[in-house]
């Protein structure tokens, strides 16, 4: 149903998509209940979403106990959000690596590294952009 183009002389992907994605809108919107709209959305669910898979580990976590602790410090589990969200913060003159060793040196991580002092300029000289 969508153009691939002639041989030799292939659309490329960007362009499918764009048509597709029209095509689906189109077909959404005002015949919700066309067979290409059902396979589109069977497929997905299939294929993308593992839908299967989904529905075995949602039985299984709806048998379980759920066990809430409060915990002191962030677990290992919480680093990717935290250095996340470090990089969203103010500006400073800090670099990633020093903000997350402070971090970790503020939850008491063991072996990390104390920051090695910065150079400082001497007085007097200005650098300018340019030259």
């Amino acid at each position: 149903m969508v153009f691939t183009g002639y041989p030799g002389q292939q659309v490329k992907n960007k362009h499918l998509q764009a048509s597709t994605s029209l095509l689906f809108e189109v077909f959404s919107e005002y015949e919700p209940d066309n067979l290409l709209v059902r396979q589109a959305y069977n497929e997905a669910l299939a294929f993308q979403l593992e839908e299967f898979r989904l529905r075995a580990a949602l039985q299984r976590i709806q048998t379980q106990n759920i066990i809430l602790k409060v915990i002191e410090r962030p677990t290992p589990f919480a680093f990717p959000i935290m250095v996340d969200s470090l990089g969203r913060e103010k500006l400073t003159t800090e670099t990633m690596e020093e903000r997350i060793a402070k971090m970790a040196r503020s939850y008491g991580a063991e072996g990390v590294p104390e920051p090695a002092e910065r150079k400082s300029r001497k007085p007097g000289i200005t650098r300018k952009k340019g030259f």
